[in-house]
């Protein structure tokens, strides 16, 4: 299977992985704390659901500025409000294994 799907509110992820709670609620927090910026309030969120596909072809664009190394992905943030609408944000980039001398910052702080 190439995508992984975390839906946020509930923590539970497609393929079924033992720690989904634990990564989904500092997505959730940052999320409802960006909307309650824009003025939605939680309970107006329906579903919060974020998408990553794996080996996906790469655009023109990201040939021409390939500025990492490793696979093309896609990550796809939706979330659907109260009143069934969805609105979502997609975006590109590279993945590669974990290169200590080319990383220069440490994701440790969103590990619970």
């Amino acid at each position: 299977m190439n995508e992984f799907n975390l839906e946020l509110l509930s923590g539970k992820s497609v393929p079924e992985f033992q720690h989904s709670k634990r990564i989904a609620a500092p997505y959730t927090e940052y999320l409802f704390q960006q909307l309650g910026k824009r003025g939605f309030a939680e309970h107006q969120v329906a579903k919060l659901v974020i998408a990553v596909r794996f080996n996906v072809a790469p655009t023109a664009t990201q040939i021409m500025f390939k500025s990492t190394w490793g696979e093309p992905y896609v990550c796809r943030v939706a979330i659907t409000d109260d009143m069934g609408k969805e609105h979502s944000r997609e975006e590109r980039g590279w993945c590669g294994v974990h290169n200590p001398s080319k990383e220069h910052r440490s994701t440790r702080r969103y590990a619970l």
